[in-house]
């Protein structure tokens, strides 16, 4: 998955991914269509003959015989997204970018195979950083004004949430 491809989640399916080979034929668990194309579908690009076997087997749908659903139908393709993001990538969060890179895209972007895809992910990240930084200084300072403006209490409600329980 190339970082234009998921860049503001553009694209439901791959770029030029018809033309790619995902089926790993060493996987007997997860056996591939001959007539399917098990390439990059979805918020998060599910990828690979073993990927729509396993995600299929979780949310009790047949993706290795149909996995082009992941494009059509809104519904399993964040069933397939949420199942890929909790099996694979949750797991290394903690461990930072890099470690989240690899649960993404290890073969493809991890020990120099593709810098460019990687320095652009990077950067990526770091702009979406930025900005929930300066989002939360506007809030902040939002919440700093209508206390000016208005009386402690509803400062105090403001801050911790309490304006509907009155």
């Amino acid at each position: 998955m190339l970082v234009e491809q998921w860049y503001y989640f553009c694209y439901i399916e791959e770029i030029n991914g018809a033309s790619q080979d995902y089926c790993d034929k060493t996987n007997t668990q997860y056996p591939c269509n001959p007539n399917k194309k098990y390439f990059g579908r979805g918020p998060l690009q599910l990828t690979w003959n073993y990927n729509y076997g396993a995600a299929g087997t979780s949310i009790k749908i047949d993706l290795l015989n149909s996995p082009e659903t992941v494009a059509t139908d809104v519904a399993v393709s964040f069933k397939t997204a949420l199942w890929f993001w909790m099996t694979n990538v949750r797991p290394v969060v903690s461990q930072g970018l890099g470690a989240t890179i690899r649960a993404i895209n290890g073969a493809i972007e991890c020990n120099g195979g593709n810098p460019s895809t990687v320095q652009a992910r990077v950067q990526y990240y770091t702009q979406i950083v930025t900005n929930l930084v300066l989002l939360q200084a506007i809030i902040s300072l939002a919440r700093s004004t209508i206390c000016l403006l208005f009386s402690a209490n509803a400062c105090f409600d403001l801050m911790f949430g309490l304006e509907g329980n009155k």
